[in-house]
């Protein structure tokens, strides 16, 4: 006598039977198709596997997790860090509920350039914000970014000191010395230099599409 694949039990026997021993992203999900939780892994069948095997990883959501799950979906992709990057994107898009640590977007580094400051600035965050500025990211290695910052301040010499500081200073500061700052804090430039915005940006976004492109096709 068969099974149909419409009893849950069934059809997550099946999922797992045909998931992939490759790297990348699990989904999943409840009887609605909704999302509840998405995690990452090298081997992508041995990790889902383990969630149903009547033992917990000792976080208390698993128990309550594994009884709603009634759908599975995987996402393959070229290495784990392509995994890692592709799960914090999955997460801060839908926001499944048991994601408790990743949901608020504070595990990885992102790029943010304040574009609506009269000096802008580009610095290192690790979180997203409703302030006007333009965001680049998540990276999952933050003294990468930093390098990459660093730099673009070679090539656009933007501020690097913080608005108290820039309020405060009446001195142009070491980073003008080396050309690595444009020092409006002493009035060293006449005007905002915003002109060099654009172009920054548009350097990043390429590098972000080639990223997220990469990700996607699983290159």
């Amino acid at each position: 006598m068969s099974t149909r694949l419409s009893d849950p039990a069934a059809r997550l026997a099946a999922r797992l039977d045909s998931a992939p021993r490759s790297p990348g992203v699990y989904l999943m999900k409840d009887a609605g198709g909704v999302t509840l939780y998405i995690g990452k892994a090298k081997n992508l069948k041995s990790r889902v596997r383990s969630y149903f095997r009547g033992t917990t990883d000792g976080r208390i959501q698993v128990e309550h997790l594994v009884d709603r799950v009634h759908d599975l979906e995987f996402l393959v992709t070229a290495s784990e860090k392509d995994a890692l990057l592709l799960e914090n994107n999955l997460i801060k898009r839908l926001r499944p509920r048991f994601n408790v640590r990743l949901r608020d977007d504070k595990s990885y580094v992102i790029l943010k350039v304040n574009v609506g400051h009269r000096w802008p600035r580009a610095l290192v965050t690790r979180g997203y914000r409703e302030d006007g500025s333009v965001y680049f990211g998540p990276f999952s290695s933050a003294d990468k970014v930093r390098s990459t910052v660093r730099a673009l301040q070679r090539i656009f010499p933007l501020r690097l000191c913080s608005d108290h500081t820039l309020e405060n200073r009446v001195r142009p500061c070491v980073y003008y010395d080396i050309r690595m700052c444009s020092a409006p804090c002493a009035a060293a430039l006449s005007k905002s230099p915003g002109s060099k915005i654009p172009s920054i940006c548009s350097f990043s976004i390429s590098r972000a599409r080639v990223c997220c492109a990469c990700v996607t096709a699983g290159r």
